[in-house]
């Protein structure tokens, strides 16, 4: 292993910080795709093929419209409200830092800015519970239903 990571100076907290938040969307988006799978059986193996590029925002789309062909009104909104946070999730939060770029913050550190917005490791733990949040409700809902 050539280890040129190492060549990047990042503080190791920020960086824990960094693949917490990433694996925190990973864990919430596979579990939408799950909720997806449930209703529509051939999903993962559809959208999910070698020549496919299905991104968190189709996953975020296929959701919401899912949810809205539900019959049983508790349950149509449940799902809704579900896979609406999920979207808005994938819109702002997820894009805003998937598609941040690294910079030096005022006290000389490596950071990744979103336009001017600095993502702190205070502010990347914060998404990182919202991920983790939407999450759990999604994995709950597949569950349930």
């Amino acid at each position: 292993m050539s280890e040129e990571r190492h060549r990047v100076v990042l503080d190791p907290a920020y960086a824990a910080a960094l693949g917490q938040a990433l694996y925190c969307f990973a864990l919430c988006e596979w579990n939408a795709v799950y909720c997806i799978q449930k209703r529509q059986p051939s999903y993962v193996t559809d959208a999910f093929r070698p020549t496919q590029s299905t991104m968190a925002g189709t996953v975020a789309a296929k959701l919401l419209s899912i949810s809205k062909t539900l019959l049983d009104a508790s349950e149509k909104l449940e799902w809704e409200r579900a896979a609406q946070l999920f979207v808005d999730l994938v819109k702002t939060e997820r894009n805003h830092l998937m598609h941040a770029k690294p910079g030096t913050n005022s006290d000389g550190e490596q950071r990744l800015f979103y336009f001017e917005h600095e993502w702190t490791i205070e502010r990347v733990q914060e998404v990182a519970d919202k991920f983790a949040n939407c999450g759990m409700t999604l994995n709950d809902l597949f569950h349930r239903s």
